[in-house]
């Protein structure tokens, strides 16, 4: 069994949409490793110009296979790195909330939606150091070990998650 790697490639307006009469939405795949993976991104940036865009914004789920790759894909285009961006998409981060969430045995059903909640608005607004201390927090027991990867996804990737920074800047919706 081999996992697919797949990505989209498309244009966005100043506010985040997508505008598809410049460059049609391009999707693609691979059973192949990640080198092969970055290669065929690689090739298709390039017939898209990505060396000419204004920004260019990198969106993954937090595999450090994405993030290790993409300072090289950027070196070998020729694209002035302060013009890109790497955002961890939210969804993915809300995956890793709820995963800490359900490494809690002692919560309550209720409990874990409250934490859960509360956890979300704190991300979608930044304050992943706030998260980070809560998770943190639930770091003992059995389930420490499990929880402290939990929290060191977010710690890794802190950077990669202002939200609030990247929708003023039309970076996300």
């Amino acid at each position: 069994w081999r996992e697919p790697k797949a990505f989209v490639i498309y244009v966005i307006d100043n506010k985040g949409r997508k505008i598809r009469d410049v460059l049609p939405p391009l999707a693609d795949a691979t059973t192949g490793n990640a080198d092969k993976t970055f290669e065929l991104l690689m090739g298709y940036l390039r017939a898209y110009g990505a060396k000419d865009a204004k920004e260019i914004i990198f969106a993954g789920d937090g595999a450090h296979w994405i993030w290790n790759r993409i300072p090289t894909l950027v070196s070998q285009l020729g694209i002035d790195p302060s013009r890109v961006h790497e955002v961890i998409d939210f969804f993915h981060a809300v995956e890793h909330l709820t995963e800490a969430a359900d490494l809690r045995s002692s919560f309550t059903k209720r409990e874990r939606n409250q934490w859960l909640k509360r956890q979300r608005r704190r991300l979608k607004a930044g304050k992943v150091d706030l998260v980070i201390a809560a998770i943190d927090e639930l770091c003992v027991g059995r389930k420490a070990k499990q929880l402290a990867r939990e929290r060191d996804y977010f710690v890794s990737n802190r950077e990669r998650m202002r939200y609030p920074e990247f929708r003023a800047a039309g970076l996300c919706t």
